[in-house]
């Protein structure tokens, strides 16, 4: 089940936090981002929400479980986004004084979340704005 290879990917990530592994760390929260991806693509809750309502809220409820545990294991690598996270779930307090087990704790059925919001700027490929973004963070860092 989806919700065990997560369950797995958090207790990796979160010994490999603790070994100081953070590259592989970081890696284990990117495959966990793709399984939620790919769960999501898969499943088209999209298209079954006209035709069975309640397989499609089941769907949506496991996406949710996957980005709570995103939230999570985010925390120490993208700090605000992982609050964005946690503050569109509409869970309480705060991604950063939660435990790595909160990100395996079940929902409640019915929970509501909040109205998403994009977490990241859309990056134009245009070659001109990218050259103009690098040299900001090239002046940042000298400074």
């Amino acid at each position: 089940m989806i919700l065990q290879t997560i369950r797995e990917k958090v207790e990796a990530a979160a010994q490999e936090f603790e070994d100081a592994k953070l590259q592989s760390a970081a890696n284990t929260l990117i495959g966990i981002s793709r399984i939620g991806n790919q769960y999501l693509n898969e499943k088209e809750p999209w298209n079954l929400v006209k035709k069975d309502r309640e397989k499609a809220a089941t769907i949506l409820y496991v996406a949710a479980q996957i980005v709570k545990a995103v939230a999570v294991v985010s925390a120490p690598f993208i700090p605000a986004t992982a609050e964005q996270l946690w503050q569109t779930l509409n869970l309480a307090g705060s991604v950063h004084t939660s435990r790595w087990e909160e990100a395996l704790k079940p929902l409640e059925a019915g929970h509501k979340i909040a109205k998403a919001k994009p977490l990241f700027q859309k990056i134009d490929a245009d070659e001109k704005k990218l050259d103009e973004m690098l040299e900001k963070v090239r002046v940042a860092k000298a400074i």
